[in-house]
């Protein structure tokens, strides 16, 4: 356990710095660019994350689970036939997505000119978005949880401070969310081409030089890949429906003041984000060992250290949260109560534990997708009732309360299929 808590803290200082270089930027792009364009970016690049998620394809997930089976079996031409498949098959999945995406912005949706003309640059950049992550989970597959966050989190989003500052302040451009998106194509692909640079010379084995790719577990890897693409999909879209309908409904610039409110809410999910990206290689190696009681104690210590951290991020939020939102400029003021309802729903999905991923990692994924596909059903059901008579306080409202309700059923789901209890608190079987 000691080994947890030492690379949790490490992660957890890391996924911190990224927090702060994330908020830092959106404080800039949020004072310099207004509500207005604020929100035209924000919604846009909601888009863009709904469809890289998609583009990913779950081979970030197969990647996790593989990869370190492959290395330590020293199974060479199958590792390298992973790693191949999981960058070209999401990016070529992404293109197709990124030509999708354009077409409905520019033929389907009912929007304004200028949000056409912006989109275009926004699709854009799904499938450099799609290159960087998969190299990130690649370094999550060869034990480097600490370094993973580093491309996107660190060097692209701090280069983008960087830049807008420099621009705001010298006045050398207008900030606008035009122009944020053409910074982010630049920047993610300097940030991808320097990720795959380090990650073929420091990361990959040397013994994978010279060898031939085998794909004869190809239908393994998509049976992994598939079910943990869609439920990827589905856990996003429950986030994101939110402010895709606020801003469909209401306005960008509605949605702009509700992005800022969720994305200070989300600091209380950064421990549960942390202890993901640890636990699952060890999940995967317990379970199908049959040791439960070491799997249980494992999950116990770990999301109770979990738990802790978000509670205490939770209370600060709550109580400094319009303080901080006024940060971003008063009249993000107004998202205050969508962000004290958020707060309670990402402290519930925090204390019931990692139920998402125990349930992918050990081979329950279609039950969890199939639960999450029909959440997501009631959750857009939920907004289009509250936001049309609440806003963003009814999509706050919504989103909380379903993910209560997701969370509880995937606990019962973990706790009947694999017996074991990955909340913090005790259950008791009836």
């Amino acid at each position: 356990m000691a080994a947890f808590a030492s690379t949790f803290i490490g992660a957890l200082l890391t996924h911190t710095g990224v927090m702060v270089i994330s908020y830092t930027l959106h404080l800039i792009l949020a004072r310099n660019a207004g509500v207005s364009e604020y929100g035209v970016y924000a919604y846009l690049y909601s888009w863009v994350s709904v469809c890289a998620l998609l583009g990913v394809f779950g081979f970030d997930l197969a990647q996790k689970k593989y990869v370190p089976t492959y290395f330590e079996s020293c199974d060479w031409p199958r590792l390298r036939g992973l790693l191949f498949v999981s960058i070209v098959i999401p990016i070529v999945i992404s293109i197709v997505l990124s030509a999708g995406l354009s077409y409905v912005f520019r033929d389907v949706l009912a929007v304004t000119e200028s949000l056409r003309s912006v989109s275009l640059y926004a699709v854009a950049l799904v499938p450099l978005v799609v290159w960087v992550r998969i190299l990130q989970s690649q370094l999550v597959a060869f034990k480097r949880p600490v370094l993973a966050q580093v491309p996107e989190g660190i060097v692209q989003q701090g280069l983008m401070v960087i830049l807008m500052a420099c621009g705001s302040f010298y006045a050398l451009f207008h900030v606008t969310a035009k122009n944020i998106f053409i910074s982010l194509i630049g920047l993610t692909a300097v940030v991808g081409l320097l990720a795959t640079i380090y990650v073929f010379k420091k990361v990959y084995p040397a013994e994978l030089n010279g060898r031939h790719s085998s794909l004869s577990h190809y239908k393994m890897w998509l049976s992994v890949a598939i079910p943990s693409a869609g439920m990827s999909v589905t856990a996003l879209l429950l986030k994101q429906t939110d402010t895709l309908m606020l801003g469909a409904m209401q306005g960008t610039r509605e949605s702009g003041i509700y992005v800022v409110a969720s994305k200070v809410a989300a600091l209380v999910s950064v421990p549960l984000t942390v202890a993901n990206i640890i636990i699952v290689p060890y999940i995967s190696s317990y379970y199908y060992s049959e040791d439960r009681y070491r799997l249980q104690k494992y999950l116990t210590r770990s999301m109770r250290i979990s738990g802790a951290v978000a509670v205490c991020a939770g209370l600060f939020v709550w109580v400094l949260g319009g303080s901080v939102l006024r940060l971003f400029g008063d009249e993000f003021a107004a998202g205050l109560p969508a962000l004290k309802i958020l707060v309670l729903g990402n402290i519930a999905d925090v204390l019931v534990g990692s139920v998402g991923f125990i349930l992918m990692v050990t081979g329950h994924q279609w039950y969890a997708f199939k639960v999450l596909f029909l959440m997501v059903l009631l959750n857009v059901l939920l907004n289009y009732l509250l936001i049309e008579k609440l806003g963003m306080h009814g999509a706050a409202l919504s989103t909380a309360f379903v993910t209560v309700m997701w969370n509880l059923i995937l606990l019962f789901a973990v706790y009947t299929k694999v017996n074991v209890n990955p909340a913090i608190f005790r259950l008791t079987r009836m």
